[in-house]
């Protein structure tokens, strides 16, 4: 198998690379790559990666620990999720409006600096987190979607032709969605294998002489005994009951871990890995130096992607944007 394996990924890397050769060289490509030449819209579409890396990597986590290890039914783990994009549907309007009147770059940089900070906010949860808790965070991370998608939407499409518009929203949506897929194995498997470490580092302390231990395996089976269970039952369940408990501390700690040398606030390391990849994202934004269209101004402010000057169709199609869920609410009501 793994021959086999090795042999088909080296058949798809070899393939990859001719696609992008002959492409990157056809008179008439398919896949016009030639839009990457433009600076603003290379540095937007590694920013919109970053950004369904952490999107949709993030989301993995939350509704594992809703459903498994806080106890959540589906219905009430769908609602628990709902303030990311309640979030996003009340910034829109309001972003459709900054677009016209505020540098783009900013409305960028805020909304990843929004985003990394909800992450490590999301970073201090723990198994007595309440809905409250988990409602909060993800509704100004939602804001802070909005306020980095239509942006970033609009200052990496500005200088791109009006005859090359489709091929290059078609990539800059695949790398989002590439992003994502990466960011949802990426996040799983560091899920699962840092919960079998930890389920192996906690074991050790479960132990026959342990007094802690044998304080809480007595307790559970006097409290089975008294609802009528037998002592064998009691004993068996006890254990299986103990084992559930060290499964969800180690799931719960693989992501949310407490520094050795402090008791406080507990370190996510999960959750600060992706806000990391976010605060990458806004050195790009920061420092790249880019193309600038010849209808865009020059300004001390942020010196990488161009501050634009809308074009006469520009400001109406990020109103269009940010007004959508309000349109289809309308279509939805009448």
């Amino acid at each position: 198998r793994r021959v086999l394996f090795r042999s088909f990924s080296a058949i798809s890397a070899i393939s990859l690379v001719a696609l992008l050769v002959h492409e990157f060289f056809a008179e008439d490509p398919v896949i016009d790559l030639r839009v990457f030449r433009d600076g603003n819209y290379s540095a937007g579409v590694f920013l919109m990666t970053v950004v369904g890396f952490v999107l949709y990597g993030s989301m993995v986590l939350l509704p594992i620990m809703l459903q498994t290890l806080l106890g959540y039914p589906s219905m009430e783990a769908g609602i628990a999720m709902a303030p990311r994009g309640m979030g996003s549907f009340l910034m829109m309007p309001l972003v459709g409006i900054l677009t016209t009147k505020v540098d783009v770059r900013k409305l960028l940089v805020t909304g990843l600096a929004i985003g990394g900070t909800t992450m490590l906010w999301l970073g201090q949860l723990s198994l007595n987190a309440g809905f409250w808790d988990i409602f909060w965070p993800q509704f100004f991370q939602g804001a802070g979607m909005a306020l980095m998608f239509v942006p970033l939407t609009t200052v990496s499409m500005a200088a791109i032709p009006r005859e090359k518009m489709g091929n290059a929203t078609s990539l800059f949506n695949l790398m989002r969605n590439i992003g994502g897929s990466v960011g949802i194995a990426v996040t799983a498997t560091m899920l699962s294998r840092q919960s079998v470490a930890y389920r192996q580092v906690l074991g050790e302390h479960l132990t026959p002489l342990s007094v802690g231990t044998q304080a809480a395996y007595g307790q559970m089976v006097a409290a089975m005994q008294a609802a009528g269970t037998d002592v064998t039952t009691a004993s068996s369940r006890a254990i299986l009951a103990m084992n559930g408990l060290l499964m969800r501390q180690a799931t719960m700690v693989s992501s949310y871990v407490r520094p050795a040398s402090t008791s406080s606030a507990p370190n996510a390391r999960i959750a600060a890995f992706l806000p990391g990849l976010l605060c990458s994202g806004t050195q790009i934004v920061t420092w790249v130096p880019v193309s600038r269209p010849a209808y865009a101004n020059p300004s001390p402010w942020f010196p990488v992607l161009a501050p634009i000057t809308p074009r006469p169709r520009s400001a109406s199609l990020s109103a269009r944007m940010a007004l959508s869920p309000f349109r289809i609410l309308k279509l939805c009501v009448g």
